[in-house]
């Protein structure tokens, strides 16, 4: 399978103007090509989404809650939602949608000027010994998967970002507990972040 191939059939469905394909797609290709491995940032999102994620963690940290959920970002039925080999794209127009691709389970936190982030790390969740396996067993293990499998362009997309895509960290600045309308008492159950050391470690203190 040719990686151009896949991204020429991505634009034609009109994906690529999102953050979460976006993401997807430079996870996919980061093996690739020298893209920037810096962590993605609130620059990432249009204003729709960024409002959308400011409503949000407002509301969960109001609950007490220092988490976010892929139930948090539910905009229709369960049963719709559920992501598998076989799903169809996500509707990314949508703000709360394209926050789920992009994000799923993160972490809200805080800096020492009482700044809250929802930090994450995007990554396909695959196992061990496939990201270990050679390079080119993963090919073959891509290759055989697409062509003889019953998989969508999601599920295609999602396999090959399983077998090769690096961990990216995101962390995404939602603004201050005065503009968020959050008090002390409130403020004082979020965790401090702090720098990545590893993609796969936690920020929380």
């Amino acid at each position: 399978m040719n990686p151009l191939d896949l991204w020429n059939k991505l634009d034609e469905k009109g994906i690529l103007d999102a953050p979460a394909p976006g993401m997807y797609l430079r996870g996919l290709l980061e093996n690739l090509n020298p893209f920037d491995p810096s962590t993605a940032t609130e620059r990432i999102l249009p204003e729709a989404e960024a409002a959308t994620l400011r409503d949000i963690v407002k509301d969960k940290v109001k609950k007490g809650s220092a988490g976010l959920s892929y139930s948090d970002f539910k905009t229709y039925d369960e049963g719709a939602q559920q992501l598998g080999y076989k799903a169809g794209i996500a509707d990314l127009t949508d703000p709360r949608e394209s926050l789920r691709m992009l994000l799923g389970r993160a972490d809200i936190t805080k800096d020492e000027d009482g700044n809250l982030y929802v930090e994450d790390v995007f990554d396909f969740n695959a196992p061990e010994e496939e990201k270990n396996a050679s390079m080119w067993d993963r090919v073959k293990m891509a290759y055989n998967d697409i062509t003889e499998k019953d998989m969508s362009l999601y599920g295609a997309t999602h396999r090959i970002g399983e077998l090769f895509a690096e961990p990216i960290p995101v962390k995404i600045k939602v603004g201050n507990a005065e503009e968020l309308g959050l008090d002390e008492k409130q403020l004082k159950k979020i965790p401090m972040y702090r720098e990545y050391v590893n993609p796969n470690e936690s920020t929380i203190k």
